[in-house]
């Protein structure tokens, strides 16, 4: 659709749409032109892709990049109210098929900090009572805590790594953990599950502090990591064409450490 829209396929690099539409289009269609007010090479910011992808890949693929770079690109400045700029960031999440796209968002989100914590929630004027952790009770609950640090968070993660049979530093930030499972050595196959098994982690480990503040539900970090098993088999099972795994095997070990 966007290839058969806008002719991407015959234009220069540095056009990413058709002038002569109106609306979002137009927007869309200026942004070169406002980059380079700005200093800012159009192509630091969008790269076309493969053409010989299917619509719904390239779609896709250039949507990410632009959601991805764009929001790394932009940051608010409140000392002295304007937008500034920034080059973007390699620190890109990694969009596999094998999670669902809801999961991926909020992983995206997650890494950028950009999910609803107390402390966000409060640093933009939100009313709470508190901004504690809801798991532990004594730290900041900002994403880095709830995801990672909190001893709740921690214990779960543990027993997911037990299960792997690896070990993953944390990082300092979810950015850095993020980037850290990116760039885990293994084969593709590998590389995916154990992708899947962190994203499904992290989207669990945020379910259940919502469930305990919204539902009053309290779950046990095994528990959790046993939901990471299952949840992360049949992501993989039914989103991926071909997949040859047992439940049985894989409640042993998604063979990652092997």
């Amino acid at each position: 659709m966007i290839k058969g829209i806008h002719n991407l396929k015959n234009k220069p690099a540095g056009q990413i749409s058709k002038r002569s539409l109106s609306g979002v289009w137009n927007n869309i269609a200026r942004v070169p032109i406002e980059l380079q007010k700005m200093g800012i090479s159009i192509d630091d910011v969008f790269v076309k892709k493969d053409w010989s992808l299917s619509t719904i890949d390239i779609a896709r693929s250039l949507v990410v990049q632009i959601i991805q770079r764009w929001e790394i690109l932009c940051e608010y400045d409140e000392t002295c109210d304007c937008w500034s700029y920034a080059q973007p960031s390699d620190h890109f999440i990694e969009w596999i098929h094998e999670v669902p796209i809801k999961i991926l968002c909020f992983v995206w989100r997650a890494h950028l900090s950009r999910i609803p914590s107390a402390y966000a929630l409060i640093s933009r004027g939100v009313a709470l009572c508190s901004s504690v952790c809801s798991f532990c009770s004594c730290g900041i609950e900002d994403a880095y805590h709830i995801l990672l640090t909190c001893p709740f968070a921690k214990e779960v993660w543990e027993w997911t790594f037990r299960w792997c049979n690896i070990d993953i530093p944390l990082g300092n930030s979810v950015a850095d953990f993020i980037v850290s499972v990116g760039n885990w050595i293994g084969s593709p196959i590998q590389k995916k599950d154990l992708i899947t098994i962190c994203y499904g982690t992290l989207w669990l480990i945020w379910k259940t502090r919502c469930d305990r503040i919204f539902k009053q539900l309290r779950i046990s970090p095994i528990l959790v990591a046993d939901n990471v098993t299952s949840l992360s088999f049949t992501w993989i099972k039914h989103r991926r064409s071909q997949c040859q795994y047992k439940w049985v095997d894989w409640c042993v070990c998604p063979n990652l450490g092997r």
